[in-house]
């Protein structure tokens, strides 16, 4: 099948998006966050999930004094908890990731499993090992208390996911 034109209007808003949608003036759109939540149950024909493999990162800087410090850093790691941002942040069926290579992309050659089946991960919620490494850092840093900026993109994902 060849189409003979298609016509493409860029949004920067996923409200903008839908409201289009709903309205009929476009006949496809990506939709995210609380947007699925809604057009599964307004929707239901109309929903096809499909997975990205898409990965997010907390990057910290290794020239600043508290972001530089190994304590700091797995307190943040094991103070994330990656199945309630999935759940309760971007509600879109995202799951935590285990790796690098998303779940279905990859299967072990000697035996045909899923690639990510079969590995232990440490990226878990740990709210107690956390405040142990945050004691660490305290101490290391002579500090009680300390201040870290955070600069996200600037889409609504991005956004809720830095909140």
């Amino acid at each position: 099948m060849k189409l003979p034109k298609v016509h493409v209007q860029v949004v920067k808003e996923p409200s903008t998006a839908q409201n289009l949608f709903a309205s009929g003036k476009i006949q496809e759109t990506l939709i995210t966050g609380e947007f699925v939540k809604q057009d599964a149950k307004r929707y239901p024909k109309n929903i096809v999930y499909t997975k990205k493999g898409q990965m997010r990162f907390l990057s910290f800087s290794a020239k600043n004094k508290t972001t530089s410090n190994r304590n700091f850093r797995l307190a943040v790691s094991y103070a994330l908890n990656r199945k309630q941002l999935t759940d309760n942040v971007l509600q879109d069926g995202s799951t935590p990731a285990k790796s690098m290579v998303p779940e279905g992309d990859g299967t072990d050659p000697t035996n045909g499993k899923d690639f990510n089946k079969e590995l232990a991960t440490n990226l878990k919620y740990d709210k107690q090992l956390a405040q142990s490494y945050w004691k660490k850092a305290q101490q290391q840093l002579g500090k009680k208390t300390l201040s870290v900026q955070l600069l996200t993109e600037d889409d609504s994902d991005q956004k809720k996911l830095g909140e």
